[in-house]
């Protein structure tokens, strides 16, 4: 369903490697953590600039005016987003989280599977309710 609310062809592997690399990432299934401090060290934006052509390609027109057109200027957030986009046409996606770096609140990203996704989201549903149930209740009674 993303393939085709969002882009024309399904974007190549090749595309999505550059980006990847662009994370400092080796491939599709490194599963090593960044955040925005690694994405500003590495000039992760720069790669985006040099790749319009290519995404423009795969982007249909309506989402090109919204994710491509002022690539020149895209922010960290931005190019989250797109990676999530590209990541979730070859059936992966971006698992985030909060983390304290240095006593400042970033996001952590990592590329996790669509099945990986799924049993992430099964175990979590799993401990809320076994959570919810093992509330105990104190109770005090006393005999005169």
């Amino acid at each position: 369903m993303v393939l085709h609310q969002l882009f024309k062809k399904k974007p190549s592997n090749d595309l999505l490697n550059k980006i990847i690399k662009a994370f400092n990432l080796i491939d599709i299934n490194d599963k090593k953590e960044f955040s925005q401090l690694d994405m500003d060290k590495n000039n992760t934006l720069l790669v985006f600039h040099d790749l319009e052509n290519e995404l423009n390609e795969c982007y249909i027109p309506c989402k090109q005016k919204n994710y491509t057109n002022n690539i020149q200027n895209i922010t960290n957030k931005e190019a989250i987003t797109i990676f999530r986009q590209l990541l979730k046409a070859h059936d992966h996606d971006l698992y985030s989280k909060e983390r304290f770096i240095k006593g400042i609140k970033y996001l952590v990203y990592k590329i996790v599977s669509k099945q990986e996704k799924i049993i992430k989201k099964k175990t979590k549903r799993k401990s809320k309710h076994k959570s919810k149930n093992n509330k105990s209740k104190e109770v005090l009674i006393i005999f005169d």
